[in-house]
Formats: C-alpha cells, structure tokens, sequence
C-alpha cells in the first residue's frame, strides 16, 4: 500500500476482513473504496447487486488465470477422481472458488456425487487442506493451484508429500473492485490509481510490493465484469449438485 499512496500522494488504509459476512456487510455499506476478493464472492456480491465494478484483476506468472487442483497423498494408488468414490475428501469453505466450487464441479462432472464420499469436511484454510491429506486424514482435498509449494510439515516438504490427481477448469484471477460511491466522489483519483496498479509490472519499484502479494505475482491486468461469468455458471452447477447436502453458511466462515 505504501507503493500506491505515494505514487497517488494520498493516504490508504488497508484491512484485511475476517470473513465472507464482514466483507459482504462492508461492500453493502459502501465503506470500503477499493475491494481486491475471491472470485466466487465476486460473483455473490454482483448476485446481491451490490455497488462494486471490476477495475483490475491480479496477474500471477503472465496469466489472468489460475487453476485448483484435487490432490491426493504422494504414495497414494487413487490415479483418478472415478476412484474417489467412498473416499475421505476435504475441502476448504463452501466460498472457496477452488477450495469448494470448482472442485465439486469437476467431480460432478467426471460422474462422482458429493453423497458418494464417505467423508467431507470444511477445514477453513488451503494450508490446512493441504496438511490434511499430507498426513492422511483425508483421501483428497481441494486446494488453489500450487497451494502445497513451500509449506513445510512435521516431515518436511509438503509438496513432496502430495500429488495432483486433477486440475479444475480456469478460474479468473482476484478481481480488484471499486465502489460506486468511490467513483462519483473521485473519479480523476479512481483513473489514476487504475493507471498506476497497471504500470506495477513494468516498475522495479513495484517489485517489492508485489512480491508481499506471494509468489508469482507480476502485477494487475484489466479485465471486466463478464469474465466472472465463468465462475457464476460454476456456482449455479455446485449449487444444484449440493442442494440439500450441507447446512447454511455460518456468518463467520473465512474467505477462501
């Protein structure tokens, strides 16, 4: 952030918010200028016609793009998602783009229902996932791409000790949101901090506050709202495949 307030010469107070409600409840209030979420809230906060347009979205390695995966243990025979069938699976959240939605359509789609697996559980966390089926507890999770690189466990190398079984369909990146309240009270500053999360790439200045963002992350691309579309059709499918299966979203589940 300290890049951005003094390329704009304006103070910025960031936060992080605890949960889907708390961020939904802000973007309802409009208290919020600037907005950087999950995909799949994106798309619930577009549902419930909250004020917010798509301005950028972050791009990691080159790509406006990121996939999930269904991993599995390293040493574990299951070679695909068919055999999952009676298995233990964990999953982030049920607002977890790749951590829920996207995973429970590609199952769905290579013939598994969600009440066939003899277990699953929202653990809160892509980490946490990922620890999970490292350690055995569970048969399989559903994680971000890439989401076991770096982190280390009681026995080392967590990547090392899971494997992909699958890849989700592209999901579109972060988008980065501006309220409607925002734009009409400063729209010369709206086009200027546009511009300059734009240019972050090509700035070495930028490169640390990038690199604060995680791994991969080479700046901001534009994009608009009908590139959410994907994920609104992804929704509307894991919707229907788990109606019925799973209780209402608690006010304080995480983000993920």
């Amino acid at each position: 952030m300290q890049y951005l307030a003094q390329g704009l010469g304006v103070a910025i107070d960031s936060r992080i918010l605890p949960s889907y409600a708390a961020t939904i409840d802000a973007m309802r209030k409009q208290s919020l200028d600037l907005v950087t979420m999950g995909p799949q809230l994106y798309v619930e906060a577009r549902r419930a016609g909250l004020p917010y347009r798509v301005q950028l979205c972050r791009s990691h390695r080159g790509r406006g793009h990121y996939f999930g995966e269904v991993i599995v243990h390293a040493d574990d025979p299951i070679a695909s998602l068919e055999q999952l069938r009676g298995k233990r699976v964990a999953f982030v959240s049920p607002n977890s783009t790749t951590g829920f939605s996207f995973a429970a359509v590609t199952l769905r789609r290579a013939g598994v229902r969600l009440r066939e697996l003899a277990d699953t559980r929202f653990l809160g966390s892509h980490d946490k996932v990922v620890r999970a089926v490292a350690s055995k507890q569970f048969d399989a999770g559903a994680v971000f791409e890439s989401a076991a690189k770096g982190l280390i466990g009681d026995d080392g190398d967590l990547g090392q000790q899971v494997r992909t079984l699958s890849l989700t369909d592209p999901v579109p990146n972060e988008p980065i949101c501006s309220s409607e309240r925002f734009r009409r009270a400063r729209p010369e500053l709206v086009v200027r901090l546009v511009a300059l999360m734009r240019g972050m790439g090509e700035d070495p200045a930028a490169q640390a506050a990038l690199n604060s963002l995680g791994p991969g992350m080479d700046g901001y691309a534009p994009t608009d709202d009908a590139a959410y579309d994907v994920v609104a059709a992804a929704l509307l499918e894991r919707e229907s495949a788990t109606s019925g299966l799973y209780p209402a979203v608690p006010e304080d589940d995480p983000v993920g």
